[in-house]
């Protein structure tokens, strides 16, 4: 095998990694130039690889642009080996495995994850996709249409339509000036008319650029390092090394030439908000990653506390939000943005915004750059590398096959997370590209209609352009600093002790009290007429961090429109006023979370353990103590109604959602009333909301992770000393929110019908609801084996093959208690009578066609598969405290709900398959709700009589539904 590969083995090729990564890891080359890197996890239940090639949009022939991302689409359906067209993915969700794939314009990278004893096979499925693709005909003209659907899909979303506008405004010799999404007009059309065959050019452009040397594999396994290197050595071996085919590089090409920067582009949003991108190119610093000095500059325009841009912004009413980015690593260097969210009122003096961020980027160059600034990022950073999270392995090798193309072997874990080089003087440097002539501004808002002479061809974005005018470049560069615009003070939340309260516990377990027989599963350790607190240590994970749950259970979150509205704002109000004291906190590895639902305000605390509880603190003592000042209204006000009325132009399917809920989800109000009462709150409205939230509410607590049972009761003392001091009386049980879930219609079929309410959008969806009944661990098992089996099939029978439209779903969720389980389906091309004739096909195929060909050993197989799925423990400390306090707030309290699936589906035979399909599945005995909304291009139909009932009066239906009871343990 040494012929083979050659293995780094020497001293200052040794891969840095966390000091509490537990994995092995081994970085080889194979003979025909393929780099892998081995993870061997022994405590992994699944494996995962990626493989990442360093060949994307931006290599599109001029003849087929979208070309790249179309190929990436066809690798999926078949190959030599494996010819059947949809082989790879039934696969792969067999054994209980995920797979995708992405193109940018550098990269494509490929990826999945399995149960671990089955990788070798998966192995071998992937790697035929680089080593003999088909490219059938059949597919090539079907796989066309869903890369138009997703094109369709993303046209209408203003998150792409920027970056689009952004792409087409570059240099025009770059790459990334031309359309590289793909669709029909680029990938059948254009080729049709100028004589190109696209399967010749799919052909071609793997030939060409789909070489060994290319590419950076990245594998995760349970298998030793040895056995990891065997596998892919047999299976990568066979990909063939193009002599001469190195990494494609544009470096001769810059993509802004002078003349494309200090440009204004105003260009129409499809939703009503007013979004302002400052971009800044920055040259090739990829070999100066140690430094980092990109990320040291996020960390200082993104800033929120006392003194930032984001900070003074609010105080004049002008944003609502600031996020700053690296993005782009290409060749030819980076681009660093700032991307705002502004008011009407912002808007209107965008100039003055633009004039404040120079102002402070001139406050950041001027001050030198001081010492504390890396003593601090530089601590935070290494301290979240060292300790850092367990990654799902579909995730992790992702990370790591995107880091090998950008990092030496010994940096690919570290690479892009540590601070280990300071350099003032290169800081202040390179920071001298943030100045108005290395810019381009693009502003966004729907009151630009009307007011544009420029189209951008593809996304049809109406825009113009202007150039920057002198006396702009003079005053952003040249004027007076504001007094309010200054760094970052000290951050009192970083986190100095990293110890693991460990030997205590290691005590407890030994002494093996009545207490703590069961460390396993959280406590309840105190209990009141004002709450309970619930605890466990972390025995699992063995990380300085902590997850703290708090929740105010109140009556008064979704009893009406109308307090859906006002405890809304209310806390996005205590969010604004917290954030300039919190955001430091973030910074320092600790992540808070403020917000409500149905049944209660929440608050969630989590990260290293030291400070998490002087921050949960704040979150209380802000919750209740809060001022409210009119131009703090105003500004969260605007904030709201922006959103909501926003919300006019999702996507056909969330509409669809929204029109379903409300008709049988008690506590759930339509989309449609939510968005006409927006405009009708008043500050005086949202003051007599704070004292209904005050007048009675109950404290539940989970403290989960580093923290000793005597630290957790002070913790829940203090905050339940504020509540006390804030509240009037403890919400009596008998007044707890009653959440229940309405019954629909048994073994009927109930339809709702919409038009869609933006009339801009050409697709049409369908969500069909079976409601299933009470959950129970033999119904919920029943449920996750059949999405096992069904799931792919119904992606490939009706995304695939018939191509109805990029988003095809098959799903569950839970409501209340009561299990459902939820077929969607958004389509540009068919209305949605015709999707419900389709989705109840595929379950008659399914049930009478497909599930008789299944095999006693295949049945056996997948289910083996499914359990192991299903045991397979959390990943992280925050995962395993997430599931903790839904038990507790559902009042459920099944910690051990995974070994009670694994129970149930351990008795399964096929029939029982078979029995839930005819039981609760099929169109004629199933009980169901058809939410159809039909897009601009279809007219909304009178359905047959044997379609179903017509949901006419929406309110009435629900008052007559029967309530299932509240299957919530009503212990306290």
């Amino acid at each position: 095998s040494t012929e083979q590969r050659i293995v780094h083995a020497m001293a200052d090729d040794t891969i840095i990694k966390a000091s509490t990564d537990q994995k092995s890891y081994r970085n080889i080359f194979l003979s025909n130039g393929l780099q892998a890197l081995l993870v061997s996890d022994p405590k992994t239940d699944t494996a995962a690889a990626s493989l990442d090639v360093y060949v994307g949009s931006f290599a599109d022939p001029d003849c087929a642009l979208g070309l790249a991302h179309f190929l990436e689409h066809m690798l999926f359906l078949g190959t030599e080996k494996y010819p059947e067209e949809n082989s790879y993915a039934n696969f792969i969700s067999s054994y209980g495995g995920r797979n995708n794939a992405y193109t940018s314009g550098y990269n494509t990278n490929y990826y999945f994850d399995i149960v671990s004893n089955k990788l070798e096979e998966a192995l071998d499925r992937f790697s035929q996709f680089f080593i003999s693709p088909l490219f059938t005909e059949n597919g090539t003209t079907r796989e066309m249409i869903a890369v138009d659907s997703e094109y369709a899909k993303n046209k209408q979303k203003d998150d792409w339509r920027t970056r689009r506008l952004q792409y087409h405004t570059t240099n025009p010799k770059h790459p990334s000036q031309r359309f590289t999404d793909g669709n029909l007009v680029t990938l059948k059309d254009r080729p049709l008319e100028a004589g190109v065959d696209i399967r010749d050019e799919l052909l071609k452009f793997h030939a060409k650029y789909y070489s060994a040397s290319k590419m950076k594999l990245a594998v995760v396994g349970k298998d030793s390092l040895d056995v990891l290197e065997k596998l892919v050595e047999q299976n990568f071996s066979q990909i063939k090394n193009l002599d001469g085919s190195g990494p494609i590089s544009y470096k001769h090409i810059p993509q802004y030439e002078p003349e494309h920067l200090q440009k204004i582009y105003r260009f129409v949003t499809v939703k009503k908000y007013h979004f302002l991108n400052l971009h800044f190119p920055f040259p090739n610093i990829l070999d100066q990653f140690l430094k980092r000095p990109l990320s040291f500059f996020n960390s200082l325009i993104g800033d929120e506390s006392h003194g930032s841009i984001l900070a003074l912004l609010k105080k004049k009413g002008w944003a609502y939000s600031l996020t700053s980015f690296e993005d782009d690593h290409v060749d030819e260097g980076q681009l660093f943005k700032i991307y705002l969210k502004l008011t009407d009122e912002g808007l209107e003096n965008w100039e003055e915004v633009v004039s404040l961020i120079f102002q402070y980027t001139r406050v950041m160059i001027d001050s030198g750059f001081p010492d504390r600034l890396h003593e601090e990022i530089s601590a935070v950073a290494n301290a979240e590398f060292n300790f850092q999270d367990e990654c799902d392995p579909y995730d992790y090798v992702v990370y790591l096959s995107n880091n090998m193309q950008k990092y030496p072997p010994k940096y690919i874990l570290a690479g892009n997370e540590i601070h280990s080089e300071f350099d003032r003087e290169y800081l202040i440097q390179l920071a001298k590209n943030f100045h108005p002539s290395n810019s381009n501004i693009f502003i966004g808002s729907k009151k630009f209609e009307g007011q544009t002479n420029l189209e951008e061809p593809n996304f049809n974005i109406l825009y113009s352009l202007e150039n920057f005018t002198e006396e702009q470049l003079r005053r952003w560069s040249q004027g007076p600093i504001h007094p309010e615009l200054h760094l970052y003070e000290k951050n009192e939340f970083i986190s100095t002790k990293h110890d693991i309260k460990l030997p205590h516990l290691n005590k407890l377990k030994a002494e093996k009290t009545e207490e703590r027989k069961n460390l396993g599963q959280p406590s309840l350790i105190q209990s009141d007429e004002w709450g309970r607190l619930w605890f466990r240590y972390d025995d699992v994970f063995n990380l300085p961090k902590a997850s703290i749950f708090a929740a105010l259970t109140t009556p008064h979150t979704s009893d009406s429109v109308r307090n859906v509205l006002l405890s809304t704002i209310y806390v996005e109000l205590v969010r604004e006023t917290l954030n300039k004291i919190a955001y430091p906190a973030t910074v320092a590895g600790l992540n808070y979370e403020l917000g409500r639902d149905s049944c209660s305000i929440y608050m969630t605390v989590s990260g290293f353990d030291e400070k998490s509880g002087v921050l949960l603190l704040k979150l209380v003592q802000q919750l209740f103590n809060l001022e409210i000042s009119p131009e703090l209204f105003a500004l969260s006000y605007e904030k709201l109604k922006q959103y909501y009325k926003g919300l006019i132009k999702s996507d056909s399917l969330r509409w669809a959602q929204s029109f379903a809920y409300p008709l049988f989800d008690l506590r759930c109000w339509d989309m449609k009333s939510i968005i006409d009462a927006v405009d009708h709150l008043t500050l005086d409205d949202v003051v007599e909301y704070s004292k209904l939230f005050k007048r009675s509410v109950v404290l539940e607590m989970l403290v989960h992770g580093n923290f000793e049972e005597e630290e957790a009761k002070t913790m829940y003392s203090l905050v339940k000393h504020l509540v006390i001091s804030s509240v009037i009386t403890p919400l009596p049980h008998s007044h707890f929110i009653s959440c229940r879930c309405g019954q629909l219609p048994k073994n009927k079929t109930m339809i709702v019908q919409e038009k869609h309410p933006n009339v801009d959008d050409n697709n049409s969806s369908i969500h069909v609801i079976f409601q299933i009944g009470p959950d129970s661990p033999l119904d919920f098992a029943k449920i996750l084996l059949f999405r096992h089996f069904a799931d792919d099939h119904f992606f490939d029978q009706l995304r695939t093959k018939e191509q109805l439209g990029y988003i095809v779903t098959l799903r569950h969720v839970r409501i209340w208690e009561v299990l459902h389980v939820i077929f969607e389906i958004q389509s540009p091309v068919k209305d949605p009578s015709y999707l419900l004739t389709r989705i109840d096909s595929f379950i008659d195929w399914f049930r009478n066609t497909h599930l008789p060909s299944i095999t006693a050993d295949v049945f056996e197989s997948n289910l083996k598969a499914l359990i192991t799925k299903v045991v397979e423990p959390e990943k992280t400390l925050l995962q395993l405290s997430q599931f903790f306090f839904q038990e507790i707030e559902s009042r459920s309290y099944q910690f051990d709900r995974g070994d009670r699936l694994e129970a149930a589906l351990s008795k399964f035979e096929l029939k029982d398959l078979a029995d839930f399909i005819d039981s609760h599945l099929s169109p004629s005995s199933s009980t169901r709700l058809v939410s159809m909304v039909y897009g601009n291009e279809h007219d909304l139909s009178e359905l047959p009589a044997e379609t179903g009932v017509i949901i006419t009066k929406g309110e009435e239906f629900k008052r007559s539904l029967s309530q299932f009871p509240d299957y919530r343990n009503s212990t306290w």
